[in-house]
């Protein structure tokens, strides 16, 4: 039981975080592909705009014609650009880590209890075999009558201590088992939310200024939208996934501490009646903290869920919709103030 200790390897976040940090390095290299797609596509633009001025079918408008300007000017700076939306995201992502690290450092001690109490239950059991052992013995040491007459209430007393024994031993290593597999499938999901935010994130890292520069086709003008929509619902993983984490070790943290109060009572308090029901049928305080574990895997699996509900694209695209509008409307009313 020793490696449930550790329900979270830093060095695993460590590893992940390493990974975006190279994907992002790696998408430095496609900025020259966009930055010459950029530039075909504002020839293309300017040219069927300038076209469409020159022949009387569109009115001059300024904001259609500064808008490639500023995507341009995205695709030049995309390291700052992105960093000034992962800045936010980062801050509030870090405290979330605070909270998560302090429960688990409650979960890891609860972890040890649990432990330490298994550790003297398993003393309990082999100290009642020992006591029916001696009780053996000492029969010997009567007369003969005494010892054909006892010899049969000895002997079931032996093996109703042995069969507690075995029977509360493979329970304990059944459970063991179970309960590894249970953990492994809760971390399994708690490293893969944080693995698809570093590989989503960096695809999109490397491929967004591709979306800001077809934007500048007019079929495609909330394509930058949708980049950012997406890229922003990405890094809502990091601390969706501590608040999946905190809320999953208080049902864990919960069923720990119910678990250590009844194994301290199984050692110290409970009647034999009570010790060899435990020890030979299964009972709710054990399965909890396998029910905890498992619903806490099962929040994490629903993060992706979450973060589309908090950032849509529809809310996304609404909001961007309506700045462009008044950007506009502020425009066309400078360009008539002008003429």
């Amino acid at each position: 039981m020793d490696e449930l200790i550790q329900i979270i390897d830093a060095a695993i976040f460590g590893d992940i975080n390493a990974l975006y940090r190279e994907m992002k390095a790696m998408g430095g290299s496609f900025l020259v592909h966009a930055r010459s797609l950029v530039a075909i596509l504002m020839v293309l633009y300017f040219g069927v705009k300038g076209y469409g001025i020159m022949v009387g079918d569109s009115d001059v408008d300024i904001m259609p014609l500064v808008r490639p300007f500023a995507l341009l000017l995205v695709i030049l700076f995309w390291g700052t650009f992105v960093n000034m939306i992962e800045f936010p995201m980062k801050v509030i992502e870090n405290t979330g880590e605070g909270i998560t690290e302090n429960t688990i450092n409650r979960t890891n001690e609860l972890f040890q209890q649990r432990q330490v109490a298994y550790t003297a239950l398993i003393e309990r059991i082999n100290s009642d075999a020992d006591r029916y052992e001696e009780s053996l013995e000492a029969s010997e040491d009567n007369a003969w009558w005494d010892i054909v007459l006892g010899s049969i209430e000895t002997l079931n007393l032996r093996l109703d201590a042995l069969r507690v024994m075995v029977t509360a031993k493979i329970k304990y290593l059944m459970f063991s088992v179970i309960e590894w597999i249970v953990l492994a499938f809760f971390k399994a999901c708690m490293y893969l939310i944080f693995y698809l935010k570093a590989l989503i994130g960096g695809i999109l890292v490397a491929l967004g200024p591709f979306a800001f520069a077809v934007s500048i086709v007019p079929g495609f003008k909330d394509a930058y939208l949708k980049w950012i929509s997406r890229f922003v619902s990405v890094l809502l993983y990091g601390l969706l996934g501590h608040l999946a984490i905190n809320t999953a070790m208080i049902f864990v943290n919960s069923a720990l501490t119910r678990e250590v109060a009844f194994l301290d009572y199984l050692t110290n308090e409970a009647p034999r009646s009570v010790f060899i029901s435990y020890a030979v049928q299964p009972n709710i305080t054990e399965t909890s903290l396998l029910v905890a574990l498992i619903i806490g895997a099962f929040g994490m699996l629903s993060i992706p869920i979450v973060s589309n509900w908090i950032i849509s694209m529809g809310s996304a695209g609404q909001l961007g919709g309506k700045a462009t509008n008044a950007l506009k409307s502020a425009g066309t009313a400078v360009t008539k103030a002008a003429i």
